[in-house]
């Protein structure tokens, strides 16, 4: 391959990775107001935090096959068919980050005794 077609082509795959749903590892998470968690049992801290967990883990997953069948639609129609009909998961993703983010602050504040 010459190195105008090499060129040619990292740039294309460069696109069309720039177009492509965000990898969930790479979300920020959301400012979320820790003021919600206030007076909030231990329990009911921790078992929140699982259910972040749960709901994160489905949103990875998601947002994931989001990036691959953007791929796949970038090499068939030239467009990021996932994200175009509401795949892209990352506000989803950011806002679940912040909730976890402030759920393990709070924690960290009243429980911090009683966990080991």
């Amino acid at each position: 391959m010459s190195r105008l077609g090499f060129r040619f082509t990292a740039l294309v795959i460069a696109f069309m990775a720039s177009a492509c749903a965000q990898s969930p590892e790479t979300v920020a998470p959301a400012k979320v107001n820790e003021a919600q968690y206030q007076g909030w049992t231990c329990r009911q801290l921790g078992e929140e935090e699982s259910k972040l967990n749960r709901t994160l883990a489905r949103l990875y997953t998601e947002q994931s096959q989001s990036r691959t069948d953007d791929v796949i639609g970038y090499l068939i129609t030239l467009r990021p068919l996932a994200s175009m009909s509401g795949g892209d998961l990352r506000h989803q993703i950011a806002f679940h980050k912040g909730e976890r983010v402030a759920v393990g602050n709070a924690i960290s504040r009243s429980c911090s005794s009683t966990r080991s």
